[in-house]
């Protein structure tokens, strides 16, 4: 089998379960990704407040996790290549949803835009490898739209932090919006650990081939007879018997 074929497969696939639970976890993804982003603006007063800094020194607070997002892309965005696209983002999701908890325990201005750089690390790794994710599972026909949708879920995320500053800020404090972006991401990436599948491109380049077919089981794709074969090894009844 070789890699046009996995694609030619997933192309003329119809609706599963699979595809619909990558989509809906990228979407999330991208959610978080709008909602981490933006909370900074909506909390800014408090947090002038809480470190006794001028307007003009804010600056630092606000672009700390957009820093830190850009090297995060840079460095962990392609690692997906070499990991495996699930474990970066599981990870990455993971990471700026507890450094995002480490900066409400922040007690000086230094550690709290260090955490929110480093949270930004983290989200730059996981938001790159869930676009390709997304775009690999999903089939020609509806790839504009499944990707479009990963976008209107960042724009939700950037307005979230609103909703939830207009709930809890008065009662409970700016904390409150970031206990929110901390524990979110914890939930989704425990669900992204239980349901996202292993990148299928992944699995080709590292010829595992029971979990590669085992995969395309899960999304309804049958290997049509006489498919090629894969690597030096047949795939016919989900095994693999050396040739």
């Amino acid at each position: 089998m070789e890699k046009n074929d996995i694609r030619s497969l997933i192309d003329r696939q119809s609706r599963n379960p699979l595809r619909l639970s990558v989509a809906i976890l990228c979407f999330l993804v991208l959610f978080l990704d709008g909602y981490e982003l933006n909370l900074i603006g909506y909390v800014g007063p408090a947090l002038l407040h809480q470190f006794s800094i001028s307007k003009g020194a804010f600056g630092s607070v606000a672009s700390a996790g957009l820093f830190g997002y850009m090297l995060g892309s840079v460095l962990l965005g392609s690692m997906g290549d070499r990991f495996g696209r699930k474990p970066m983002i599981v990870l990455g999701t993971l990471l700026f949803g507890t450094l995002t908890l480490a900066a409400v325990w922040s007690h000086s201005l230094n550690a709290f835009i260090a955490m929110r750089f480093l949270a930004g690390i983290g989200l730059g790794g996981a938001v790159p490898n869930a676009i390709a994710l997304n775009t690999e599972f999903a089939p020609e026909h509806s790839r504009g739209w499944t990707i479009g949708l990963m976008f209107v879920g960042y724009s939700l995320g950037a307005a979230a932090p609103g909703w939830v500053a207009a709930a809890f800020l008065s009662n409970y404090g700016w904390r409150s919006v970031f206990y929110v972006g901390a524990f979110a991401p914890m939930l989704v990436a425990a669900l992204m650990m239980a349901l996202l599948p292993e990148s299928l491109e992944y699995l080709y380049g590292k010829r595992d081939i029971q979990k590669l077919h085992a995969l395309l089981n899960r999304m309804n794709i049958d290997l049509p007879m006489g498919m090629p074969e894969f690597g030096g090894t047949n795939m016919a009844g989900g095994g693999a018997t050396p040739l």
